[in-house]
């Protein structure tokens, strides 16, 4: 049994059972904070699973690392021309207010997609899921696999 397999084990599946699994850190879970970096070191060296697992799941951040999963998911959509013209190109989606207030469509998406993993969405389609983002009421709809949200549409209702 070791402290980092079960970290690492809860990250990826949602369970504390012990894994054989190579040591985390704290970067692994999208901690940069300097305090909550040393809070989680403390705890991984004392060997309390829960001051590690536990903010985490409270938080609701998505069971694979938030920086990971965000960057995977921002590769989805701008990897694709198709993709990004399909999101953020058409009218009748009502973005384009919410885009200039953003600054760029990268913005906007990480915006979403921030609020999207906070949700904790679990593995599978989801179709209508409203999110606040800038004050604007965005409602998205997309899939998760293995943790990553790819994000099929989004649009202001109208």
């Amino acid at each position: 049994f070791s402290i980092s397999g079960a970290i690492s084990n809860y990250a990826s599946t949602g369970s504390l059972m012990p894994t054989l699994a190579p040591s985390l850190n704290a970067g692994s879970f999208g901690i940069t904070n300097s305090n909550n970096v040393t809070q989680f070191n403390s705890a991984k060296l004392g060997g309390d699973i829960a001051l590690i697992v536990m903010p985490f799941a409270a938080a609701g951040l998505s069971k694979v690392g938030t920086g990971n999963a965000m960057q995977k998911s921002m590769s989805y959509i701008f990897g694709d021309s198709n993709k990004a013209a399909h999101l953020f190109d058409n009218p009748k989606h009502g973005l384009e207010s919410i885009i200039n207030t953003a600054g760029s469509n990268e913005n906007l998406a990480k915006m979403v997609l921030k609020q999207l993993y906070k949700k904790g969405l679990d593995d599978g389609l989801f179709i209508n899921v409203d999110v606040d983002v800038l004050g604007s009421n965005v409602t998205t709809r997309g899939g998760v696999i293995d943790g990553i949200i790819k994000l099929g549409t989004m649009y202001i209702k109208q």
